[in-house]
């Protein structure tokens, strides 16, 4: 571990409290969420990233003081190959499956994978970037955008199973990421969105092939 100079963690947005950016009623603002707000785990994976935090800062404090510790705390990650719900929304667009919504107007800060790892990779080379990151697109999206744009590619067919009692409008302050990297994160949803589809067509179309490949 004393060999060890930086560490960078995976974290989470689900640290931070749900009194900041969840609701009883149909938000009007976006709350962008700061690394210095409040925290209260929402559920058990962000208590899980929460003492992973901890657990780093006892290492740092008490068995490696010269390691440079990094906290990204990421926000809804898509991607290829990926089992998120942008992703599970896609795949049942193309097997001209109904998915199941509720609160279309909830809006999150959705970001891409191939930016979550560009991310990661810029602040491990920083030498200034330490601490808690936020790690989002720093933009917060319907549910409803989401599915419109699913729908103009592929087609989508949902089923809207109403309102539930808690609203969410949030994204990520993302200030301290653009002064540490002088970068942000450059996909925008639809053009994610696309590279998802393109993955998930051909993935479909191997397995087509594959069951048509007669045996030898």
């Amino acid at each position: 571990m004393s060999k060890l100079k930086v560490f960078v963690f995976a974290s989470s947005y689900l640290l931070y409290s749900t009194s900041l950016y969840l609701s009883e009623s149909k938000p009007e603002d976006v709350v962008c969420l700061r690394e210095d707000d409040l925290l209260e785990a929402r559920n058990i994976t962000g208590a899980a990233k929460y003492y992973a935090e901890k657990e780093l800062d006892f290492i740092r404090e008490y068995c490696n003081p010269s390691l440079r510790t990094i906290y990204a705390r990421i926000y809804r990650v898509y991607g290829r190959g990926s089992n998120d719900v942008i992703s599970r929304w896609i795949r049942a667009s193309l097997a001209g499956e109904r998915v199941q919504v509720y609160n279309r107007q909830n809006r999150f800060d959705y970001i891409f994978a191939g930016d979550v790892a560009e991310g990661l990779l810029r602040l491990a080379e920083n030498p200034r970037a330490q601490g808690v990151v936020n790690l989002g697109s720093g933009k917060a999206r319907s549910v409803q955008e989401v599915l419109r744009i699913i729908d103009s590619l592929s087609g989508l067919e949902e089923q809207y199973l109403g309102e539930t009692e808690c609203f969410e409008a949030s994204c990520a302050d993302i200030s301290k990421l653009r002064a540490l990297t002088g970068w942000v994160p450059p996909t925008d949803l639809e053009t994610g969105i696309k590279c998802v589809l393109e993955y998930e067509r051909n993935r479909a179309g191997k397995r087509e092939n594959e069951l048509e490949r007669p045996e030898k």
